[in-house]
């Protein structure tokens, strides 16, 4: 496991401030419903591109859900271009290497990721799902906000 010298520990498990709600009346660009990694990333992506997001997540950070715990290698310029690349890297986390399969016979077949990509950091990571999603999350919301948009937890859409 790679821990960066001096880094905070556990800061997924803190709750992340999103501000206030919208005011009554306000118009948004774009609204994204999800705040996991697919949701985040396209909210960051419209601030990204000047636009006022409405960002609504129905569960309110801490959180966790069930997955894997990798971050492929082809992720990886998503997180990069998001800014969280960074703040992944200052956490606990694991290079992904390779990927060995095994049966319940006990058969196993690793693959080894290939080495350009490893050695470039650019293969993959395996970290808990909420860990990922709660940096994901807290850097694009702020970017969202920063661009005048709105974000909102505990939210949920019932009907469009």
């Amino acid at each position: 496991m790679t821990k960066a010298a001096g880094s905070t520990e556990r800061i997924w498990e803190q709750p992340i401030d999103t501000g206030g709600p919208p005011e009554n009346g306000a118009t948004f660009d774009a609204i994204v419903v999800g705040g996991g990694p697919g949701g985040s990333s396209a909210a960051g992506y419209l601030a990204m591109a000047g636009k006022k997001v409405l960002l609504i997540e129905k569960d309110v950070w801490p959180r966790d859900k069930v997955c894997g715990d990798a971050v492929g290698g082809k992720s990886l310029s998503h997180v990069s271009t998001l800014g969280v690349k960074a703040d992944l890297e200052s956490t606990p986390h694991f290079r992904v290497t390779g990927i060995l399969f095994s049966s319940p016979k006990g058969n196993k077949v690793r693959v080894p990721l290939p080495e350009e990509d490893v050695a470039k950091l650019e293969a993959g990571y395996s970290l808990p799902r909420a860990q990922f999603d709660a940096l994901l999350f807290k850097r694009c919301q702020a970017m969202v906000r920063e661009a005048g948009g709105s974000v909102i937890q505990g939210g949920e859409v019932r009907s469009i």
